[in-house]
């Protein structure tokens, strides 16, 4: 199906004058009103949206925004798509002005349809100059037919490539213990893909990795560890930590699946696998994407 056959063009506003972006909303919103009489006073709803954003954070950075949200305030799938010539800044945190505005609105009991439509929109937008391009259209004839030409199509199935993540920091094996630290800490993830020269998956560094050479056999043996200094177990690892090589604390057989691996895969592995972190790779496994159970919250439950 493509993203044009779901729009109503009563419903493509090409030319947005308001200059905040709870007008902005609050326009788009009371056309939608003036179109389907069932659904909430746009007030309310614009509370959800609003909510929605502070909820999620998700800045809009590539003159795209999809303002979206689960609402009790309608009964359908809703889709608004506005156009705003010169552009503006919908969150304090964006980095550049949205030129692409579209409000997709579903209701409480919607669930598939509504992430699909997302990720495509994602993948579409990410390409650069398509938010110029759509821009550019002076009618909803053209925004249609834009969409069409350029084959916007929205997935039947929720697979592995709809939720994960492509914001990853690869790691070499070469690379040291302390700048593998460093990266978790900073980044607030718990894994590393760990790559080799040719840029293919090869282990996987986390956490558990780090526990797990810190403590020696022979403690996890003691029963009675009272009388060990609190720190004992890390004060060699932090010492040298800059002098050891990453690969001595890797996990050599990451958890992977493809792009197309089903969600429902996906879930059982994590439930009845026990896995932490699956890496998306390609044919010749180089890393392209990961799902973490942070990945099935963010883009799935919360999307």
């Amino acid at each position: 199906m493509n993203f044009a056959d779901l729009l109503n063009p009563k419903l493509i506003l090409c030319d947005l004058q308001a200059e905040s972006h709870e007008m902005v909303y609050l326009e788009m919103l009371e056309a939608l009103k003036s179109q389907c009489k069932d659904i909430s006073e746009p007030r309310i709803i614009l509370k959800d949206i609003l909510e929605h954003e502070r909820l999620v954070d998700m800045p809009y950075d590539v003159g795209f925004a999809i303002p979206h949200t689960r609402s009790a305030g309608v009964s359908d799938l809703h889709l608004v798509l506005g156009i705003h010539k010169k552009g503006i800044k919908l969150q304090d945190c964006d980095q550049e002005r949205s030129k692409i505005i579209i409000l997709f609105l579903v209701s409480t009991e919607t669930s598939k349809i509504y992430l699909l439509i997302l990720k495509a929109l994602a993948r579409y937008f990410s390409s650069p100059g398509m938010s110029d391009k759509l821009a550019s259209c002076n009618s909803p004839s053209e925004v249609i037919s834009q969409f069409q030409k350029d084959k916007v199509e929205i997935n039947h199935s929720i697979k592995a490539e709809d939720i994960m993540s492509t914001s990853m920091d690869c790691m070499p094996e070469s690379g040291m213990l302390g700048s593998a630290i460093d990266v978790l800490a900073q980044t607030k993830r718990l894994h590393i893909p760990i790559v080799d020269s040719d840029g293919r998956l090869i282990g996987d560094f986390n956490i558990d990795s780090i526990l797990q050479g810190s403590v020696p056999d022979y403690i996890r043996m003691m029963d009675n560890l009272n009388f060990l200094p609190e720190f004992e177990p890390f004060d060699k690892i932090l010492k040298n930590e800059d002098r050891t090589p990453v690969n001595k604390f890797i996990d050599h057989e990451p958890n992977t699946c493809k792009r197309e691996t089903p969600l429902m895969d996906v879930v059982i592995r994590f439930i009845k696998d026990k896995v932490t972190c699956l890496y998306v790779v390609d044919e010749t496994m180089h890393p392209e994407g990961v799902i973490t159970k942070h990945e099935l919250i963010s883009n799935l439950l919360r999307s």
